[in-house]
Parts: structure tokens; C-alpha cells; sequence
């Protein structure tokens, strides 16, 4: 992505931290479902996901991968902790995502939520849901992910995204910062790099 350059994700000692009051507003999925018990899997995709989990874990270097919920380790609900890219207003920092597999997946898409307040045109901020708008993905609201690397790909969109806002998407949020980025991007990028070291600083990991 241009002169950006890709940066190896912290260490796995920040891999369990939480941050300050961001369950609090994120989507309230079960991940102690009916289906699951412990580390005795019903569910009938919970040992593909668990295959691919593992699989993701191997192959990634850019950014964390681990289970949601440490305790139950359901499949279906895993943790992303990307770390900002060099020469962007996110730089260092720590940015929690929450991703969601759906039960008839992969006929429907995993969903993506920031648990993490950043200053983005694209993503929703925590209070309101945390979601991302991919539009090449979230055209049509369904796409078909059936092997490793498009869920890798999945990731590493949500990766990018941290190169670039993208104000003429139909994906936009705020109409405020859609405006103030293309009439004072200084400002923008300013108020980013002020939000990332306030929310996604390695103090706000504790």
C-alpha cells in the first residue's frame, strides 16, 4: 500500500489485556451458546472453524488472532488485535476487533466489530455497534467464504483499511468527518492520531 509499510503485531503478552469499557458497548453475542460445551463442540461448523482458527494462527504475523472468550474458546467468536500501520494517523497503536461467524456460515459472512474507538470515515464507532464497512465485501450483504485464505483476505482488508478512509463510499457514517477530510485532511489526521493514542495507546490496553 504505497510508501505504508506493514509492521510485525505485538506480543502475545498483550494478547489477553481488555479495554477500558468496550464490551460494554459491542454487539451481545452468546459465545457460551447452547451448541457448546466446554471443549466439547456440537456445533456443526465449530471443528471447521476450529481447523481454520488454528490454521490462521499459524500463518499470520501481522496481527493477533485468538479466541473472544479465553474461557469457553468458542470458534465461531474470535479476537483480532491489529496494530496500526507505520506512517498513518493509527501508528502503534492497539486495535481490538470482535469477529462473529454465523451458524449457516460460510453461506453467510463473518462479521467485523472495533471494540476499539478509532477516527475512521469506515467504521462505526464502539458505542454505535463498531461495525465495518468493507464495500467490496458488504455488497449485497452475503458472499461465500469456504477456505482459509479468504477469510485471511477478510482480515487483512480490515488490515488496510488503516492505510486509507474512504469518504466516497456508500459505507460512510459521519457526514461531519466525511466533510472535514476532504476540506481540512490536516485536522482529520490530527483528531485520528489524538484518538489513537488516547484509545488504542498501550495504557488504554490495561
Amino acid at each position: 500500500m504505497g510508501s505504508y509499510q506493514q509492521r510485525n503485531s505485538p506480543s502475545n503478552n498483550n494478547q489477553n489485556n481488555s479495554e477500558n469499557n468496550s464490551n460494554n458497548n459491542t454487539p451481545k453475542e452468546n459465545t457460551k451458546d447452547s451448541n457448546y460445551k466446554g471443549n466439547l463442540v456440537e456445533s456443526p461448523i465449530a471443528s471447521k472453524l476450529m481447523e481454520l482458527f488454528e490454521d490462521c494462527q499459524k500463518r499470520h504475523s501481522e496481527y493477533i488472532i485468538d479466541f473472544f472468550d479465553e474461557e469457553s474458546q468458542n470458534p465461531k467468536y474470535w479476537l483480532i488485535i491489529y496494530t496500526g500501520i507505520e506512517g498513518t494517523p493509527y501508528e502503534k497503536g492497539l486495535f481490538k476487533v470482535k469477529l462473529v461467524f454465523p451458524d449457516d456460515y460460510p453461506k453467510s459472512m463473518p462479521r467485523a466489530y472495533f471494540l476499539t474507538k478509532i477516527y475512521h470515515l469506515n467504521i462505526r464507532d464502539p458505542a454505535d455497534g463498531g461495525d465495518v464497512c468493507l464495500e467490496n465485501i458488504n455488497k449485497g450483504g452475503k458472499q461465500v467464504y469456504k477456505y482459509e485464505c479468504d477469510i485471511i483476505r477478510y482480515l487483512d482488508k480490515i488490515y488496510y483499511m488503516f492505510c486509507k478512509n474512504n469518504p466516497d463510499s456508500h459505507f460512510t457514517f459521519k457526514d461531519d468527518r466525511v466533510k472535514q477530510y476532504k476540506n481540512d485532511r490536516k485536522k482529520f489526521d490530527q483528531i485520528a492520531r489524538e484518538w489513537t493514542i488516547k484509545y488504542a495507546g498501550l495504557d488504554s490496553m490495561n
